[in-house]
């Protein structure tokens, strides 16, 4: 709050708003050990293993079982059980595009962006199965803008509006080696996102998960 005194009263909303969303008690024991302590990130990597999984094609004596799971899977869907969550918060920067990357005109023929090869997808099932299928966007503090007005520019590729929703990822404030909060502005701080890590946590406490279980839904794709 050093220049506090020199920011107008939108400036001084912006900063205090970021200031109350900070988890304090947590954010000053990661402090404490990570950036003033002496505590050091150990991983015992000896006993990871490649995760389970699935083979996209089926071998002859898993044929049954396969056919089982497409069915319960077909079944979850018809029920309307099933949400599409896409995690869409970077920017297309890698990709020498300075937009929201699922904005990125990704079909080297049709030019379709990502959003929209995924809105189709989505459509398609729907159709097949007789079904809603909600559609969560996390997004980020930077492109939440720019992604929804993407969308509505699009009319949402043919989407039912109501069954999109959009919500910004969390954020962490980036801390100096002194331990002190770092500004990106004399009215903001410097946040970078969260991570995959807080994907649940942001579905949470935007109200997803709890318009989810309104929905009826039980499995997020």
């Amino acid at each position: 709050v050093a220049f506090w005194p020199e920011l107008n009263e939108a400036s001084r909303r912006q900063l205090l708003a970021q200031l109350q969303e900070i988890d304090w008690p947590y954010l000053d024991q990661l402090i404490r050990q990570y950036v003033l302590g002496t505590a050091k990130f150990e991983l015992d990597l000896s006993d990871v293993v490649p995760a389970p999984y699935y083979p996209l094609e089926a071998k002859p004596q898993d044929a049954a079982f396969y056919a089982k799971a497409k069915a319960e899977g077909e079944a979850l869907l018809r029920a309307g059980k099933v949400a599409g969550f896409t995690v869409a918060g970077g920017q297309g920067t890698r990709l020498g595009f300075d937009a929201p990357k699922g904005t990125f005109p990704i079909g080297p023929i049709s030019g379709k962006s990502l959003f929209q090869i995924f809105a189709e997808g989505l459509a398609r099932a729907q159709e097949k199965y007789g079904c809603a299928i909600p559609w969560y966007v996390m997004t980020s503090p930077i492109n939440d803008a720019p992604t929804r007005e993407f969308f509505a520019a699009n009319n949402y590729f043919g989407l039912d509006p109501r069954n999109v929703s959009f919500f910004p990822q969390g954020t962490m404030p980036a801390v100096g080696l002194d331990g002190k909060l770092l500004l990106a502005a004399k009215d903001s701080l410097a946040l970078s996102p969260n991570g995959h890590g807080g994907a649940l946590l942001a579905m949470r406490t935007s109200g997803a998960l709890a318009d989810m279980k309104k929905r009826g839904v039980e499995h997020i794709s």
